[in-house]
């Protein structure tokens, strides 16, 4: 009898044993929290160069090289206060230059033609410790009718005494100068003639005939270079 208990309780584990796991079998179990499969769907979004080849930006150079070429507009903002510049202009176009320390100069000077002299002439002092550079040299003289003449100057340079001849115009005969009827010459000549510091220069008017007077005038311009 004890033994026919023991089997019949044996048989209803078994039984409920078998169902159990027929109801795990037929119920898939639930995902684990977090690990959710997840589909997403990017919106395309809009992207702008900063340096558009159709906007130019201005340029600035922080760093400039000494052999830098440069076009165009440039903001320089590390540039050295004492920056070197090298200029390479051609022959055919120098750059002009000026200096400070020279001095504009001019002045007029009447030679005198006395009657029975065939030169007249005028001078003037060149400052102590200044170079005289004539750059311009204008004037007229109206002589007695049928005379001609020619124009001169005399500087003292680097212990020479050279004259230079400047050539006359004939502009005609005039009337109204104060003696009559003259034939007029005149000198309009841009030159470069030097002069030492405390030496003279003289403008001279030298004519073809002695006869009769006049009154030339003549005038000079240049600047002066300090030599101290």
């Amino acid at each position: 009898m004890a033994k026919l208990s023991r089997l019949v309780c044996l048989g209803l584990g078994l039984g409920i044993l078998a169902v159990a796991i027929g109801t795990l079998s037929t119920h898939p179990a639930a995902a684990a929290p977090g690990s959710t499969n997840v589909t997403v769907t990017n919106t395309p979004l809009p992207v702008q160069a900063p340096n558009s080849n159709t906007t130019p930006l201005p340029a600035n150079v922080t760093n400039f090289p000494s052999t830098q070429n440069v076009s165009g507009t440039v903001n320089v903002g590390n540039f050295p206060a004492a920056q070197n510049v090298t200029i390479t202009n051609p022959q055919t176009q120098p750059v002009p230059t000026s200096d400070a320390q020279n001095q504009p100069f001019a002045i007029l000077v009447n030679p005198t033609l006395t009657d029975g002299s065939i030169r007249g002439s005028a001078s003037f002092p060149v400052p102590s410790g200044q170079r005289l550079i004539i750059e311009f040299i204008g004037g007229n003289v109206c002589l007695p009718v049928t005379q001609k003449a020619i124009f001169a100057v005399d500087v003292q340079v680097g212990g020479a005494q050279p004259e230079y001849a400047l050539p006359a115009i004939a502009e005609g005969t005039f009337n109204g100068f104060g003696g009559g009827p003259c034939d007029n010459f005149a000198v309009s000549q841009q030159v470069r003639i030097y002069a030492d510091p405390n030496s003279t220069v003289t403008l001279a008017v030298v004519r073809s005939d002695s006869s009769g007077s006049a009154l030339p005038g003549l005038a000079v311009s240049g600047h002066l270079v300090n030599t101290q």
